[in-house]
């Protein structure tokens, strides 16, 4: 019986893992005033787009920069309160604009995924509660917990202060992620995490 539970237990947590790894977003750019509202986002490799239509004008989401469209996506044009959605499965930054009003433009970063030596782990509310956490960053991993998705930036820092390296940024899942460490020389760091308004920093002594 105790064996059977076992397994059980680790085919729900390999479950969990994939569940988390292969998660994507969906961020949402409002057409308001003529403007691509924000006008410019951040996401990860794999989220979705989606543009809705605020304004009584028509307006379209087009890729490419004006007069010149790349032809990677373009919506045709979308009527008010209607939405245009568009998965970016590609890293790199890509430019758009609106057809009829060439000077409404818009920017989207694409980071790519998390390394595959990065792992989360979701559903684990119950055990970590509501608190933004660096739980470890010893060893070649530093392990954060993230009490809701957003937008997250993990930053390394010197003693002094100086930005050492950015260690993660983008658009995350709720969860406990297990993220790989860059190699820095022996001395004092400080490693911040940033999630919206909310911040953590943690001091790590490298030896």
């Amino acid at each position: 019986m105790k064996r059977n539970h076992l397994i059980k237990h680790l085919a729900l947590l390999s479950l969990i893992l994939v569940t988390g790894i292969n998660a994507a977003s969906k961020v949402e750019v409002e057409i308001e005033d003529f403007a691509f509202v924000p006008q410019q986002i951040t996401i990860l490799q794999g989220d979705t787009v989606e543009w809705k239509n605020r304004d009584n004008m028509g307006h379209t989401s087009t890729s490419g920069s004006p007069g010149e469209p790349n032809g990677l996506w373009d919506s045709g044009i979308i009527s008010k309160d209607q939405t245009f959605s568009y998965v970016f499965d590609t890293s790199g930054t890509f430019n758009y604009y609106c057809k009829p009003h060439p000077w409404m433009t818009g920017v989207v970063t694409v980071n790519p995924k998390p390394d595959t030596g990065d792992t989360v782990v979701v559903g684990v509310t119950e055990k970590y509660g509501q608190t933004l956490s660096i739980l470890d960053a010893g060893n070649s991993y530093i392990t954060v917990y993230l009490p809701e998705a957003g937008y997250v930036s993990l930053i390394l820092y010197d003693a002094s202060g100086r930005e050492i390296s950015l260690v993660a940024q983008g658009n995350y899942v709720a969860g406990l992620y297990k993220i790989s460490k860059p190699e820095v020389k022996s001395g004092v760091y400080f490693i911040r995490l940033v999630t919206g308004k909310l911040a953590v920093t943690r001091k790590i002594i490298e030896i």
